[in-house]
C-alpha cells in the first residue's frame, strides 16, 4: 500500500519558500528573480545571464515541499561584450 503525503502551504508562503532557497544559493544576480505561486505550482520569472543558473534555479524551486510544478519563464540574455574602442 502506498500513501501519498502531499505538504501543502498558502501560495504567498509558497513562493516565501521558493524564495528564499534561492536566495541562500548566493548568486548575487539570482536576487531579481520573482516568484509567485498558484496552488502548488510556481512560476518564476526573471532574467539571467546563464542557463546554467536557470537550470539551478527551476532545480532548487521543485526540490522545495509543496512545490508539484515549476514554470520557468526565466529568460536568459548573455551580457554584452565591452567596447574595446577607445573614444577620442
Amino acid at each position: 500500500m502506498t500513501t501519498d503525503i502531499r505538504v501543502t502551504y498558502e501560495p504567498t508562503v509558497l513562493a516565501e519558500k521558493v524564495k528564499n532557497s534561492i536566495d541562500k544559493l548566493g548568486y548575487p544576480e539570482l536576487k531579481n528573480i520573482r516568484c509567485r505561486a498558484h496552488q502548488s505550482d510556481i512560476h518564476l520569472q526573471g532574467h539571467l545571464a546563464s542557463y546554467y543558473l536557470k537550470q539551478v534555479v527551476q532545480t532548487i524551486a521543485i526540490k522545495v515541499p509543496g512545490v508539484h510544478k515549476v514554470i520557468n519563464d526565466i529568460e536568459v540574455s548573455f551580457p554584452k561584450p565591452e567596447s574595446t574602442s577607445h573614444q577620442r
